[in-house]
Order: C-alpha cells, then sequence, then structure tokens
C-alpha cells in the first residue's frame, strides 16, 4: 500500500488556531455594529422631528381654534385742564365692543403728558383718574360701564390736588385726555361799599358756603343735581373792613358742583352767605349760586348798599378744555 505524503506544497488543508479564530469573530462584530450605527443615523432626524414638535393647543369646548390676538402701540396724550397739582395718574382701557371689558390699569407715580401703551388692536375706550389717592381696583371697575358708579366724597377731597379725570375714545392708535377736577371754586373777586350814610364802615366781613353737595361721580360731567348734602362750610374772614374803597380779597372756598336750576324751590342749591357789620349790627345775606358744573369757577361780586341789602354779580367761568365723554 502506498501512503501518500499530505506535506507537498498546495496540497495541505490547515485547521484555524485561537487566533484566527478571534480575528474572525472581531470582524463580525464591526460589520454588526457598523450596520447598527447606519441604522440609528437614518432614524435619528425623524425622532427628533417628533419630539420636538410643539403640542396643539388644546381646543376649546366649542370645536374652534383659539384666537390669535394682535397687538399694537397706543399712544396717550394728558392735558391738565386747572391749576392744580397733578400727584398721580391711574389710567384704565377698556375694549370698546362686547362687555366693554377692562384690558389695562396703569399707575403712574407723576403726571407726563405722553404715555406709550401696547394694547391689543382696536378702538379702546381710556378713563384716567388723578389725584385718588388709593389705588383702583381692577375688580371693581372691570367694566365700562362700573365707571358710572364710581364716586368721591366732597369731605376726603385735597383743595390743593383734588381729584381729575377725563375719558376718550381712541382712533388710529391715539387718544387725547382732558383732565378736569370734580372741585369747583367761588371766588370773591369784590367787595363794594355803597352805604349812603358818612361812608359807614361795613366791618369784620366773612363769608362761606352752605347747601354743599356731599358726593359727586368721579367720572360725571354733567347732571349734578345733589343727592348728599353738607349742610354748612367753615366761615372764612375777608382780611379787610370795606370802607370808601372797593376791596379785592380773592377770598376763594371750594364746593363740588351743582346743576339744580335757579328756579328750584327747596335747599338743594349752593348758597354764598355773606356776614357782616354796619353800624353795630350783624348782618347775614344769602346769595344762591347759579348752576354749574365740575371744574366751573365763580367770580362774585357784592356791593352793600344797607344793613337789608347786598346785591351780587356772578360770573361762571368753565375748564377751557373738558374732555367729552365717549359716545356710546
Amino acid at each position: 500500500m502506498t501512503m501518500r505524503d499530505f506535506r507537498t506544497n498546495g496540497s495541505r488543508q490547515s485547521i484555524p488556531n485561537r487566533t484566527q479564530r478571534m480575528d474572525h469573530l472581531s470582524k463580525r462584530r464591526n460589520i454588526f455594529f457598523n450596520l447598527l450605527l447606519y441604522s440609528l443615523l437614518i432614524a435619528l432626524p425623524a425622532f427628533l422631528d417628533i419630539s420636538c414638535r410643539k403640542a396643539p393647543s388644546p381646543v376649546p369646548d366649542g370645536g374652534e381654534e383659539p384666537e390669535v390676538v394682535d397687538s399694537t402701540l397706543t399712544v396717550l396724550h394728558l392735558q391738565n385742564s386747572s391749576r392744580y397739582a397733578v400727584e398721580d395718574v391711574q389710567i384704565l382701557i377698556y375694549k370698546s365692543d362686547g362687555t366693554r371689558e377692562l384690558e389695562q390699569l396703569l399707575r403712574l407715580d407723576e403726571f407726563t403728558e405722553t404715555v406709550e401703551v401696547v394694547t391689543t388692536e382696536g378702538e379702546k375706550l381710556v378713563a384716567a383718574v388723578a389725584n385718588c389717592g388709593k389705588a383702583l381696583s381692577p375688580v371693581a371697575l372691570g367694566r365700562y360701564d362700573s365707571l358710572s358708579e364710581f364716586g368721591y366724597d366732597f369731605s376726603d377731597e385735597n383743595c390743593e390736588a383734588p381729584v381729575m379725570s377725563g375719558e376718550c375714545r381712541t382712533r388710529g392708535n391715539m387718544g387725547e385726555i382732558s383732565l378736569v377736577p370734580l372741585l369747583c371754586e367761588v371766588v370773591i373777586e369784590s367787595v363794594a361799599n355803597c352805604l349812603d350814610e358818612n361812608y359807614e364802615l361795613v366791618e369784620n366781613p366773612r363769608v362761606r358756603l352752605t347747601g354743599i353737595s356731599g358726593y359727586a361721580g368721579v367720572m360725571q360731567d354733567s347732571d349734578f343735581f345733589p343727592t348728599e348734602i353738607q349742610d354748612r362750610g367753615e366761615w372764612t374772614d375777608l382780611p379787610y373792613d370795606i370802607g370808601m374803597l372797593t376791596q379785592n380779597p380773592g377770598t376763594t372756598l371750594y364746593c363740588y358742583p351743582n346743576e339744580t336750576p335757579e328756579s328750584s324751590l327747596g335747599s338743594s342749591r349752593t348758597v354764598l352767605e355773606f356776614e357782616c357789620e354796619i353800624f353795630g349790627r350783624v348782618c347775614s345775606f344769602e346769595i344762591p349760586l347759579p348752576p354749574f358744573g365740575r371744574g366751573a369757577r365763580l367770580l362774585v361780586e357784592l356791593e352793600v348798599f344797607s344793613q337789608e341789602d347786598c346785591q351780587s354779580r356772578i360770573s361762571v367761568e368753565r375748564p377751557t378744555a373738558q374732555g367729552a365723554r365717549p359716545t356710546e
């Protein structure tokens, strides 16, 4: 029997050793990881697109998409129509449609002629209140119609910086408001002694107001008929006795507006009371004031003819720029 020699070149079949097997497994492992990485790179953009999407806004029960509200810059111009100081201003901005809800309430610590505020688009009803002394409530004044219930007591007034207000309807994102005080002035312009008997002095003259309205609507601009009456104000002495020369004291008394007609009977009209001494006798004269609105200035001229007769002339000055209430 002939034995074959398997050691001849090119004919021997070798068995892989341990090192060769490990190299083979390593190559297979590399191929697997490369395929996995390639799959992840393909799937990752789609995953990120899903995860980064914003959740849609909840749809109301009615099934309508939520409304997108556009905003705009509204410019308000404020004017002080009086000689009084303005210490603070509060501005209420209402929508002009629907229930006319309050959109914003701004508080300014000092008076400024121009106010810029971001609002929603559309016309606005704007009210401004100055020198109120207290923060207005956005709840109590949450609708435009509630302004008609907003009032102030005369006893709480500050005669140096009284409550003032005004309103407007914006046009083209702009509005102008003239701040007008509720407080009115009664000024004793002159007092003349017209006695015929040896120029007897009119001595110890003094004045006061009676029948003062005790309450008024802050935003009210007409129909001031008192619902509460402060019976009498304090006496104020005039600076001089009245002799041959007419005196111009300029003494000022304060009150709330009262538009009760002159023909009205009763005590609802505001009255100027002038008291003096003539020949040692105390004489008192009552001078009913004509109807006057908010911020009015009444100039009074008095002429004393006898112990029973005092004539008067009264002129009424109204604010030069009064903001009108927006038409409904």
